[in-house]
């Protein structure tokens, strides 16, 4: 799959919903040390950040600098949240990034505190949204939701979406990735998210971040913590 971690020196802050908690992941492909001119472009990226992803619909990536001061940023609101929220989180994000990842080339920040894995007779439906996720790349949300009724006292509410800046084949590949990955590790789970810089997929058995309007939210029940496992090639958060 296409991405942009081609590029040698790369820094993802993708914030997905106002409603979570953030979460960062620190990569190990490089450092950076303070004062640097890589710092200070760092820096041109992190400030520029929210006040033009409100201007640009929720989604905006910038690149500053040339030759190994490179520095890409991405940031994406999710699921349409309002500007002002947007911007905000966002900026709470990146001082939760800089703290977390002080020196790292790259890192990604996920607003994430999401919620522990669905059934098997679910599946055929899951198969169908990411097909109506990548068909809908073209727009600018490329977002899929989807009920899936498992029995007659349980639903599962699954939520797939794409960064804009990616091709549909891309957002396809990403998102049938993702899927694989929750089919091998989250079995167990009545819900949870998977999520690459590039796609988001979640799915849980109550509504969320205002997707399914037609549906009172029930209370979520506590979850189980998860078992311990090995790290995942995906950014994943389980309750």
């Amino acid at each position: 799959m296409g991405s942009k971690t081609t590029f040698s020196l790369l820094l993802h802050l993708i914030f997905l919903s106002i409603t979570l908690t953030d979460a960062q992941d620190c990569y190990t492909t490089g450092n950076f040390t303070a004062n640097s001119t890589y710092a200070k472009n760092r820096d041109l990226v992190l400030r520029s950040l929210a006040s033009n992803v409100t201007a640009n619909g929720g989604f905006y990536n910038t690149t500053i600098g040339s030759g190994n001061d490179t520095v890409y940023g991405l940031v994406h609101c999710m699921a349409s949240p309002s500007a002002g929220n947007c911007s905000l989180c966002v900026n709470s994000s990146i001082q939760a990034l800089m703290t977390a990842c002080p020196n790292q080339k790259e890192a990604i920040s996920w607003g994430g505190n999401p919620v522990p894995c669905i059934f098997d007779q679910a599946w055929s439906g899951i198969r169908d949204i990411v097909t109506r996720a990548n068909s809908t790349n073209a727009s600018r949300n490329m977002l899929a939701t989807e009920t899936i009724d498992l029995s007659s006292t349980h639903t599962i509410y699954v939520f797939m979406q794409c960064t804009p800046d990616v091709s549909q084949s891309n957002c396809g590949e990403c998102l049938q990735q993702s899927v694989d990955y929750y089919k091998s590790c989250c079995y167990s789970y009545q819900g949870g998210v998977v999520g690459t810089p590039n796609c988001f997929f979640r799915w849980d058995l109550y509504p969320y971040y205002n997707l399914f309007p037609q549906v009172t939210s029930p209370s979520p029940s506590p979850s189980p913590p998860p078992p311990a496992s090995p790290s995942p090639p995906f950014n994943i958060h389980l309750l």
